[in-house]
């Protein structure tokens, strides 16, 4: 009896197959393709992903008899938008979470209603993703527009293709900017002020549930089994978090990807701990997230390598620097860590290690700081799990630890959400 765990990422479709003990026996990845333009555009082809879907299905598929795959689970990207021409035909590109054209629509709209408004309507303060990209179609594409009939997001789509059903859960909505998270639905006032019909969006579900069943149409493109149940759609922040075992009040787990993520889990709804946190209800009943983004991560320390003539930019050469590192001969880093990657104010000297560990040890300061702002909100902060590549250096959990006097516990696994989507795959097989 196997569980398959789906991971719809921006850049990679990851598959995941796991066994009753929760082992994971195989796996398989296959790239997406962005197209970015000049003027901030960022779209993905639907038909691409799941063309790359089936690819990496395959990988495990060729291996292992479908018949003994007995539930799916599915992990998406969050907030990628796709205009639909009826329940389930792209009248469209899907317009990614990076894309940036719909900013000044969301700046306009968060100045017109309020900070506060969104805080208590949305679990933000500001007005994000689908919002800003709806009334920039609207204004700018009229004649389009006119013939988009429902909206969708990457994971309820995907999970519409493989089952007939579009569905998804509190967090992938939460993401999108749709979400009111004290009701637990689509924010009513929200919906009218942008003219959205509340019909028009995916079905909503919890995420421990089934969404639907692989059909023959793509039991035969992606060698499933026909009937095989499929689970809604849930944001791989979050789907990573059930990996990590980060399901009780006062655990916090830190994503280590190109940006550094905080997810944080508490048993009360509340407003967002800062201006760039995302509260929402977590997967599990009762429970509910808070996650806080960094606004950096990997990509610091990516940049950091290469200025010092470092194009292998792996966990272990990074460990190298770290290792050797004059920890008493300490930059400055805070100015790097708010103006973004590409600034000079970190002076080289004849030691560019301690550039390296600077980098590290300021990632690690920034959070403590939001670790003490959960803190001080009245959150309990009991637990930190490292995800990502940091789960697996040497060094890193020990010099989060000396800087937050919390142990580090590290969940190592690489394809952390789609091992989540398999464990949500193995929990509604058992329901």
């Amino acid at each position: 009896m196997y569980y398959l765990g789906i991971d719809l990422g921006t850049s990679n479709i990851k598959t995941l197959l796991m066994d009753g003990a929760c082992r994971v026996i195989e796996s398989g990845e296959t790239s997406v393709i962005r197209s970015e333009q000049s003027d901030g555009a960022v779209e993905q082809d639907i038909s691409q992903i799941y063309s790359a879907l089936c690819d990496a299905i395959k990988q495990i598929v060729t291996k292992y008899s479908p018949e003994k795959i007995v539930s799916i689970g599915i992990s998406s990207q969050g907030g990628a938008i796709l205009p639909l021409s009826d329940n389930i035909t792209p009248a469209g590109k899907v317009i990614s979470w990076l894309d940036t054209r719909g900013e000044k629509y969301n700046n306009r709209l968060t100045e017109k209603l309020g900070s506060e408004f969104f805080a208590l309507h949305t679990g933000y303060f500001e007005a994000i993703m689908f919002p800003g990209q709806f009334l920039r179609l609207k204004t700018e594409q009229p004649e389009f527009f006119a013939g988009i009939k429902q909206w969708g997001f990457v994971g309820d789509v995907i999970v519409g293709m493989l089952t007939g059903r579009r569905v998804h859960d509190f967090t992938s909505l939460s993401i999108s900017g749709l979400l009111n998270p004290y009701e637990k639905r689509a924010d009513t006032d929200l919906l009218n002020e942008l003219g959205v019909d509340e019909e028009q969006l995916p079905t909503l579900q919890n995420a421990f549930s089934v969404a639907g069943s692989i059909n023959k149409k793509t039991a035969a493109e992606t060698g499933l089994a026909d009937g095989t149940p499929v689970s809604p759609a849930v944001h791989d922040q979050y789907a990573a978090a059930i990996a990590a075992n980060v399901m009780q009040n006062g655990d916090v787990m830190l994503a280590t990807g190109t940006a550094w993520v905080l997810v944080a889990v508490t048993d009360k709804m509340q407003n967002p701990i800062t201006p760039k946190a995302f509260s929402c209800p977590h997967p599990v009943d009762g429970l509910y997230g808070q996650m806080v983004p960094l606004g950096t991560g990997g990509s610091i320390i990516e940049w950091a390598m290469k200025t010092i003539g470092h194009e292998n930019v792996t966990t272990s050469a990074v460990d190298e620097f770290l290792k050797k590192a004059d920890q008493e001969n300490k930059f400055k880093i805070d100015p790097i860590l708010e103006t973004g990657v590409g600034t000079t104010e970190i002076p080289m000297n004849d030691k560019p290690k301690n550039l390296i560990y600077t980098v590290v040890l300021g990632l690690a300061n920034q959070t403590l700081n939001q670790l003490n702002l959960m803190k001080h909100a009245g959150m309990e902060v009991k637990r930190l799990i490292l995800t990502g590549p940091a789960s697996q250096s040497e060094i890193i959990p020990s010099i989060i630890t000396k800087i937050t006097g919390l142990k580090v516990d590290c969940f190592t696994e690489s394809a952390a959400s789609a091992y989540g989507a398999a464990l949500i795959a193995k929990k509604i097989n058992e329901s």
